[in-house]
């Protein structure tokens, strides 16, 4: 495949080296899962991407993560682009394609290309020994620090044929960080500009404080030295490990005395080891859970712990999203079960009401979810003026309940709804406060919105201060309320899903009633609305603009 080669032909060529049942550098696509699935990976960077071989696997490896894939042939972008699109829409993850050539500056850059199946670079390079006609083009070049400004990457993948040096010279702030893990493979040809040999790169990684682990052909270079390489990935050979050990102990004297139970393992024999690192991954894993629990489940930001309530919280330092850890989700039936959700003006089958009937009225809402609705009236309140209207619950007797009194078609498990149907409307009132993976959580949501549908609802939004509401009850004190949102973390949660957001208030002094169950006003009490910018934008805004406040709470 030396010659030039029309679109589709290459096309052909790498989707079968790529996608085939026996791929190229299949021992790596093999192993790489093993490092990926550990539950820390949540942003994956494929650098010299091609077609995405590499962004396949981590889009199948990753669950509600973030994904880039970079490529600067403009060919191979092509087929990439339409790629990405494919495989974010299969696995729920959000997969960005980015047109650059990944270097040590900003600005126009000369790349060559070969129009076949040969792999093109910044610069001409020996293509393993096959003929090839290069071709200059003029691409766009960035460094990754730029690139991924906004972002806090776990694992990059870097095959920039020969350039890896001038890749890494552009991310100097993502190595002073620490934080993402390089699978690189590392070429032996000279750059004219960079490297001279691959021994030029690990130098250059060893001044951040990286260590070089082989990693089946790649060179998987991981901070913390080469403990930390060898029981994140568990993928190092057994003889291996006193070497490991060896030089851990003369670069690091003082974790002599943490090691002591490594000492012995190479001398237990195969089986003997294997049941040794067996415990010793699962000490690790234990302290990797313990370290990264108070992570905010939204941003992956670092959180401060806040006491409350005789609870722990931790609250995000970026976004704000305040969440209990520390202890399981309690299950929402038993501390709700059939009393449900008080329902009269102030209440959350009223609320549920008075929204889905907006929605129908003024955005033509043909069908309507009531998520999390409880044993309220609202859902024979709609079916009564004859909307479309399906309820669910996450309560067996609330279920059962409904069903008897409605159908089977109109009342679900939460968990148990039809995985074909979708919807114009979807409200959960009183709901989200309940979640304790608001991530995951809310996807499902999304996942169950037509193009044009609407998810509503109320919570208490905090606005700073104090956890602990010093007027009873308390809005976090309940052991079922593990998720405490703010209007940011809202906010940045529709951006990154490319959402709109707005919020409306429901008290106002002398203007509503107070909530029957507990008599009292929620003056943080918000109405959220998210929803598609495009087709709603101007709908909201201009009910924004209207009035801030939503008539909900009226009797």
């Amino acid at each position: 495949m030396s010659g030039r080669m029309d679109k589709e032909r290459i096309y052909a060529a790498l989707n079968e080296a790529y996608f085939s049942a026996e791929p190229h550098e299949r021992d790596v696509i093999e192993h790489l899962p093993a490092l990926l699935r550990r539950g820390r990976v949540k942003t994956f960077v494929d650098v010299g991407a091609s077609l995405g071989q590499y962004t396949l696997l981590a889009s199948r490896c990753i669950e509600g993560g973030t994904i880039y894939a970079i490529e600067a042939d403009p060919v191979r972008f092509e087929e990439l682009e339409r790629n990405c699109v494919r495989w974010a829409g299969e696995s729920g993850n959000e997969i960005v394609p980015l047109h650059a050539a990944a270097a040590d500056r900003e600005g126009p850059v000369t790349f060559y290309v070969t129009d076949s199946s040969l792999s093109g670079g910044l610069f001409r390079h020996d293509a393993g020994g096959k003929q090839a006609e290069w071709r200059e083009i003029v691409a766009e070049a960035a460094t990754l620090d730029r690139l991924l400004a906004k972002e806090r990457p776990d694992f990059i993948k870097v095959d920039v044929e020969g350039s890896e040096l001038r890749v890494l010279r552009g991310a100097t702030g993502i190595l002073r960080a620490g934080r993402a893990d390089f699978l690189i493979e590392l070429h032996h040809w000279a750059d004219p500009q960079g490297q001279g040999g691959p021994e030029d790169v690990k130098r250059f990684m060893a001044s951040f404080g990286y260590r070089a682990v082989p990693f089946r052909g790649r060179v998987l270079f991981v901070h913390w030295g080469p403990l930390r390489a060898f029981m994140c990935s568990g993928l190092l050979r057994v003889s291996r490990l006193a070497d490991v050990c060896g030089k851990l102990l003369c670069a690091r004297p003082g974790l002599r005395r943490m090691l002591r139970p490594l000492r012995t393992v190479a001398g237990l024999g195969r089986r003997g080891a294997q049941q040794r690192l067996a415990r010793l991954s699962k000490s690790y894993e234990s302290l990797r859970e313990a370290l990264f629990r108070r992570r905010c489940p939204l941003c992956r930001w670092w959180a401060r712990t806040r006491r409350a309530y005789g609870r722990d919280f931790a609250q995000c330092r970026r976004c704000g999203f305040v969440f209990a850890y520390g202890s399981k989700n309690k299950p929402v039936e038993s501390a709700m079960g059939m009393e449900g959700s008080w329902s009269g003006p102030g209440g959350g089958g009223f609320r549920e009401y008075y929204l889905a009937k907006m929605l129908q009225r003024d955005l033509g809402a043909e069908s309507i979810l009531l998520f999390g609705t409880g044993n309220t009236p609202a859902l024979a309140r709609l079916l009564a003026d004859g909307l479309d209207v399906v309820g669910c619950d996450v309560s067996g007797d609330v279920v059962q309940y409904k069903r008897q009194l409605h159908g089977q078609d109109r009342f679900f498990m939460a968990d148990e709804l039809p995985a074909e149907r979708k919807y114009d409307a979807i409200v959960a009132v009183e709901v989200i406060e309940h979640f304790a993976d608001p991530l995951g959580s809310f996807r499902e949501l999304l996942a169950k919105r037509t193009k044009k549908g609407v998810i509503c609802g109320t919570t208490d939004f905090y606005y700073e201060g104090p956890i602990e509401d010093s007027v009873e009850p308390g809005y976090m004190r309940p052991v079922t309320h593990v998720a405490y949102w703010t209007e940011r973390s809202m906010q940045r949660f529709a951006r990154k899903h490319g959402l709109g957001c707005c919020f409306f208030e429901l008290v106002r002094p002398g203007s509503v009633l107070p909530d029957e169950k507990y008599g009292r006003l929620w003056p943080n009490k918000r109405v959220f609305f998210l929803y598609d910018r495009r087709l709603h934008g101007q709908y909201f805004q201009a009910v924004r603009r209207s009035s801030p406040i939503l008539p909900i709470d009226k009797a």
